[in-house]
């Protein structure tokens, strides 16, 4: 798959708008849907791989799945030893025993289940005296790792190229239609939840199978990236969206995503896509 600098550029700005968010910037109260960013991205980039792979005949799980721990593993190992001595030298018995308990969950990639249980909802300023908070999407990224593959895999040798494209489509809209009835009836709890981000990364994984290099009108195309940027930045800008998140906010932002990524491989590409591409953004 070809490095594209315009997806780092991307995943800088959903970096920025999470680091604003927990740093009590007023500037981006809902900075927190850079991680529904960095799931549409997971979602193509994933799809990417393992769809061309499927097309060349040449896919292997074993391969994937070492591929993603030499990846995260390393970076997530030292995350933990760190955070284990600093709890070990400032908490009190009973948070040092919450803290190992998360840890262990974290480490088997359940996390988001456990937090989803001992928290009231990931908004609440209590919550952040849990170091190992922000892991539950890692552990929905390795869940989704393990359930992706499988299930292009299947899908692509049940039905091939005829329905493939169509059936992600239908799943991904089937899964926002869950992801809403989360948001209505288990609110604080839908947040954590895996089902109620599948279809973010299937709105990702929709981009991967559909790709195309087809000539555009330069002056729609930059129109509809613009537009796109706009609709992430309103998002984050805007107050009390977070209950019920993943909502319909959810959709417009996976939408926006999945357009920029998209508008990034047409011809000619957007400003946008330029803009996203430079050096210091990537970096």
């Amino acid at each position: 798959m070809k490095y594209r600098p315009d997806i780092d550029g991307l995943r800088a700005i959903a970096i920025l708008f999470v680091l604003f968010f927990h740093g009590g910037f007023k500037l981006f109260p809902s900075g927190f849907i850079g991680v529904d960013i960095f799931f549409v991205i997971s979602g193509f980039l994933i799809t990417s791989l393992i769809y061309g792979a499927l097309q060349t005949n040449s896919f292997s799980l074993s391969e994937f799945y070492t591929r993603r721990l030499w990846r995260l593993q390393p970076a997530f190992l030292c995350l933990i030893v760190v955070t284990a001595l600093l709890a070990l030298w400032f908490y009190l018995p009973e948070d040092l025993v919450k803290y190992f308990k998360s840890a262990r969950k974290t480490s088997l990639f359940i996390s988001n289940n456990f937090f989803e249980r001992v928290t009231n909802d990931y908004f609440s300023p209590s919550n952040n005296q849990l170091p190992l908070l922000h892991t539950w999407s890692l552990s929905i990224e390795w869940q989704c790792y393990l359930l992706l593959p499988v299930a292009l895999y299947a899908l692509y040798k049940v039905f091939a190229k005829r329905f493939f494209t169509l059936i992600i489509y239908i799943l991904m809209a089937l899964f926002f239609v869950f992801a809403l009835y989360g948001s209505a009836h288990y609110s604080s709890q839908s947040y954590y939840r895996l089902i109620s981000r599948i279809f973010e990364f299937l709105a990702g994984a929709c981009v991967a199978v559909n790709a195309n290099h087809k000539s555009y009108n330069k002056y729609s195309l930059n129109l509809i990236a613009i537009s796109a940027v706009i609709v992430l930045f309103y998002i984050a800008t805007r107050d009390h969206i977070s209950e019920g998140f993943p909502n319909w906010y959810a959709f417009l932002l996976c939408l926006a995503t999945a357009v920029l990524i998209a508008s990034g491989q047409s011809n000619p590409q957007p400003v946008i896509t330029r803009w996203l591409s430079i050096k210091p953004l990537v970096f």
